[in-house]
């Protein structure tokens, strides 16, 4: 069964209120059969360029999955590449467990400026 969890950084700044918030969304989250995929949470524009996409990232399969450096893709509704940026982070989810996360992408990684921050699909490639 699908658990959530903090990651350790989350545990010490995140507010009860805020994982709170975070508890009652994934209670609310469609569940996927893929082993792993992104549930976006908030994607909030950056007033000087740039978004901040937090998200559930969901491991569904019987192993840990570690992600170091990897490419992340946002796209719109059309299927159009909103911002793509390589981040590096150590990540380790753990089976059976989505954490959230938030991605920030700079001003130069937006590839579209004007998008509905309702519909998209965030895509990560480990490199």
């Amino acid at each position: 069964m699908l658990k959530l969890a903090f990651h350790p950084v989350w545990e010490r700044v995140v507010d009860d209120q805020e994982k709170d918030r975070y508890k009652r969304a994934f209670e609310l989250m469609q569940l996927e059969q893929a082993s792993f995929y992104i549930t976006p949470i908030r994607i909030i524009q950056k007033k000087k360029g740039g978004i901040s996409a937090t998200v559930f990232l969901v491991n569904n399969r019987e192993f840990p999955l570690e992600l170091q450096q990897f490419n992340v893709q946002m796209f719109d509704s059309n299927g159009k590449v909103i911002a793509r940026q390589t981040f590096k982070e150590n990540l380790t989810i753990q089976a059976y467990q989505a954490i959230p996360w938030s991605f920030v992408f700079n001003a130069a990684s937006m590839l579209l400026n004007e998008f509905d921050t309702d519909f998209c699909t965030i895509l990560l490639k480990n490199t």
